[in-house]
């Protein structure tokens, strides 16, 4: 473009010039300006008419680390070739989206060719839609064509196997007053609710359906027990660290693994967070359980406007002795430890897993924090920037164990 405006200025100037002189000259070189711009702005329009372009991939939902494949299929469909053509489908995922490919295509031709990226971050993000770019040889003009709408692509955040974590007294809910929704089959059907994609057909209460004009599903009463809460701190002020490696994302990670290793395990899990809005997601068991986890922690961001131990004192009613509470929090503020402090004298059973903003990059120093959990008598984890999150979150911090665990350099967490 910036040619493009030189042969313009030229061509204001050659018109000046040839009404102030009159001569022959001067006009004949207006002629050759601007006919060359408006060949050269024909060609370029040429070069990116006639195109379509089709897009074929393989998932709309993936975890970080996952490998995203895409087919990109493009077809002139007019008899004249096409000099040069840049194609790119844009997308705004960190480090994603196909690399900027430069193609030439004859009369009616075609092309295809696949590419991979990696999901490196959980999230939301577009994909498409598809750029194409092309110009005249002189390089006076660049046009751009956009084919197809941009779809949504949700990142989910890693899970890693923690086989040897120990957050309940048992594996099973302990017995007590509360009696909760199970997602299993049991003696005791309790209501129904409107079914959701995941759920299992067999739970269908066909004349509540009939009734309703729409799917509704039987929830059973699982009987006397539990469940396990997982809190993650989404506060934005509190967050750490760059790119991949950032507090929220090994919360993310953390809260997921937690809720595959005992949801798996047939025992009910919650979740409760506060980013750019409020997730609580009652906990229940199941496959379905899982993915809705999943689907909050990838959508929610970590931009929460209030502080962790507002929400921890403003959800601490709802638990119970038959209840685990686990928080996961880089805060460096120990307010909400007597809260859990609170919990475990009402003999819940708390967890606390404390990401170590200075290994993240931040300033200060959680060593306060670390002092305070221990002194309530709150099960520790203490997880660092690259640690090995299987081996770390088998290895509780007793009460005394108060000094930093890092001895060894630690391996990425992706």
């Amino acid at each position: 473009m910036k040619r493009a405006l030189i042969f313009g200025i030229l061509s204001v100037l050659t018109l000046l010039s040839a009404l102030g002189t009159g001569h022959s000259l001067y006009y004949r070189a207006l002629y050759a300006l601007v006919l060359t711009m408006l060949g050269s702005w024909l060609w370029a329009r040429l070069n990116v008419s006639g195109l379509r372009v089709h897009v074929e991939r393989n998932v709309h939902r993936a975890r970080v680390g996952d490998e995203i494949a895409e087919r990109i299929s493009i077809w002139n469909r007019v008899p004249v070739p096409k000099a040069w053509l840049e194609v790119e489908d844009q997308t705004t995922m960190p480090g994603g989206g196909s690399a900027v490919r430069v193609i030439s295509m004859g009369g009616r031709g075609f092309r295809t060719w696949k590419e991979t990226f990696k999901a490196q971050r959980r999230g939301v993000y577009s994909i498409g839609p598809v750029r194409v770019t092309s110009g005249d040889p002189l390089g006076l003009f660049t046009l751009n064509r956009y084919f197809l709408q941009p779809e949504e692509l949700v990142v989910y955040p890693a899970t890693v196997p923690l086989p040897h974590i120990r957050l309940l007294a048992a594996e099973l809910a302990g017995e007590g007053p509360v009696r909760l929704r199970s997602y299993q089959a049991t003696p005791h059907a309790a209501s129904v609710r409107d079914y959701h994609p995941g759920d299992p057909l067999n739970r269908i209460h066909w004349p509540s359906s009939a009734r309703s004009g729409r799917l509704m599903l039987k929830e059973f009463d699982q009987g006397t027990g539990g469940g396990l809460w997982v809190i993650v701190d989404f506060y934005g002020e509190a967050q750490r660290g760059e790119g991949a490696q950032t507090t929220d994302e090994y919360a993310a990670t953390i809260a997921a693994s937690i809720g595959q290793r005992y949801l798996y395990s047939n025992i009910p899990v919650g979740l409760i967070a506060d980013g750019d809005r409020r997730c609580l997601l009652p906990a229940q068991r199941g496959e379905a359980q899982f993915n809705q986890m999943l689907e909050n922690l990838a959508r929610l961001r970590a931009e929460g406007r209030i502080p962790f131990h507002e929400i921890l004192a403003a959800e601490a009613g709802r638990f119970d002795r038959n209840d685990t509470v686990v928080v996961i929090t880089p805060s460096q503020d120990p307010a909400w430890v007597p809260l859990m402090e609170e919990l475990t004298r009402r003999r819940v059973r708390t967890a606390a897993v404390l990401l170590d903003g200075a290994s993240f990059g931040g300033g200060g120093t959680a060593t306060r924090v670390r002092e305070a959990v221990a002194k309530a008598g709150v099960l520790t984890y203490v997880v660092h920037k690259g640690d090995e999150l299987t081996k770390t979150l088998a290895l509780s911090h007793a009460r005394t164990d108060l000094t930093d665990s890092r001895q060894q350099p630690r391996e990425s967490l992706v």
